[in-house]
């Protein structure tokens, strides 16, 4: 009777054992024959409760090798397909693909008998292409954190499990930048936003040791305007081909930005030393960026080193000599820090030459004028009663100085009618000229302006 049990016992264990095989058949009937995704993945459900339940081990190895392939094959298309139903079987597809094919691979490896990696390497390949998507579209839906994951699995799929010779770095330099991005979303947690920025940092640190100078191609995308990276001339007409794409161009080397985005990173986080040394090594690397001279320009400012500040503000100029913006500061450092008039005059008439309307050189001096005319009023209020003839002199040099500033300000307000600082110069400036009326209606209009 005992030996009975143990026969029935047995036939019990071996027909659980041998379960799996027939649902994994009707998966794979359902999915090449019928092009049934709902109903093949139902199949392969059963036969992963089945597997799980008994463990790998107990699992033939044709079995195994089967469910793993088709596991990612029908997860494949249920990621692929624009029906909204059958994206509904289930949310998590394409992760699922990937990591059921990456299973076959890595199991036909270890058992050494090739069924379907290669099929598997080959569908993975279309993965990346899919998930590559998946990350453009997480970015326009302002995801940005969920995108730079998203492309970082794109580098790491082609990296460590295609073992492709050509990495795709243009899919690592995405991530690195929708990671900073991300570390600028106000809606993510500080350790969030912590976690986004030393991602992002770990990346563009890492793109740098790889001399990545990101000479690729960009195309546009039709639906949204938006320009996407890609890899190779292969990718960006193959997304042409699509139809999604259009207007294939090719990208200038990106070295600088990356050195430019470690600065705002380690500067956002604090990292005072680490800043600098990036800072440092980039000034280096491109001592002629205008992007990067303005960082330092900043810094000596900060710090108020005039000295520094001066420097590169010439290095600035020299490199951008068209730019009125420098030559506007470079003014105003002369003006308020080196205390040098003449210096300060020479600068603001440089930014006016290249811009007549530009607002605050025309303010400032104007201000400068001012503070002329006012050292005029220091002599006079020196001099005793009896000094009449010395103070008329010293009264109509100040107002030709006064003069001079009048048309600066008249300039500034037609660009700015409401500055309240421009109304308060000017209502100076005409009283100043005798030019009472004029005096009293800038009066009303800065009233009027400051009760808005």
């Amino acid at each position: 009777m005992k030996r009975l049990l143990l026969i029935i016992c047995g036939f019990v264990y071996m027909g659980v054992m041998a379960q799996e095989g027939p649902s994994i058949s009707s998966a794979i009937l359902e999915i090449d024959r019928n092009n049934d995704l709902a109903e093949g993945k139902k199949y392969l459900d059963e036969a992963k409760e089945l597997i799980e339940s008994k463990g790998t081990g107990n699992v033939k190895e044709k079995n195994l090798a089967k469910f793993y392939h088709y596991q990612g094959l029908v997860n494949m298309r249920i990621a692929a397909t624009p029906d909204p139903k059958i994206n509904a079987l289930n949310s998590n597809a394409l992760e699922d693909a990937i990591k059921y094919y990456t299973l076959s691979i890595e199991y036909e490896a270890q058992s050494g008998k090739k069924r379907f990696s290669d099929k598997s390497l080959a569908q993975l390949a279309t993965c990346s292409a899919l998930l590559f998507q998946q990350a453009i579209d997480k970015s326009d839906a302002n995801n940005k954190m969920g995108a730079a994951q998203d492309f970082k699995k794109v580098y790491m799929l082609k990296k460590e499990t295609l073992k492709l010779e050509a990495w795709d770095t243009t899919s690592y330099f995405n991530a690195a930048i929708m990671a900073e991005q991300a570390s600028r979303d106000t809606n993510l947690t500080v350790d969030q936003a912590k976690e986004a920025r030393k991602m992002a940092i770990s990346i563009n640190e890492e793109l740098l040791t790889m001399n990545y100078k990101g000479i690729a191609f960009s195309i546009k995308e039709v639906e949204s305007g938006n320009r996407v990276s890609a890899s190779s001339r292969v990718e960006a007409e193959a997304a042409v081909a699509s139809e999604k794409y259009v207007d294939i161009q090719v990208e200038a080397p990106v070295t600088s930005d990356i050195y430019l985005a470690l600065i705002r990173l380690y500067k956002s986080d604090g990292d005072e030393s680490k800043y600098k040394d990036i800072l440092s090594r980039a000034r280096v690397a491109f001592p002629n960026d205008i992007n990067l001279i303005n960082m330092e320009l900043q810094d000596y400012l900060d710090a108020k080193d005039i000295e520094g500040a001066m420097k590169i503000l010439d290095v600035a100029i020299e490199n951008d000599p068209s730019n009125k913006l420098y030559h506007y500061v470079k003014g105003v450092v002369n003006f308020n820090d080196v205390k040098n008039n003449d210096a300060a005059l020479e600068s603001y008439n440089r930014a006016l030459e290249i811009d007549p309307k530009y607002f605050d050189a025309l303010y400032m001096k104007g201000l400068l004028y001012i503070g002329e005319a006012n050292k005029f009023t220091e002599e006079m209020n020196k001099l005793t009663i009896n000094q009449t003839k010395k103070y008329d002199a010293l009264k109509a040099e100040q107002k030709k100085v006064f003069a001079q500033a009048k048309p600066l300000f008249e300039a500034a307000l037609e660009v700015s009618p409401e500055d309240a600082d421009t109304l308060r110069a000017l209502k100076e400036v005409y009283y100043r000229l005798g030019e009472y009326e004029k005096s009293k209606e800038m009066g009303d209009r800065l009233a009027g302006s400051l009760n808005k």
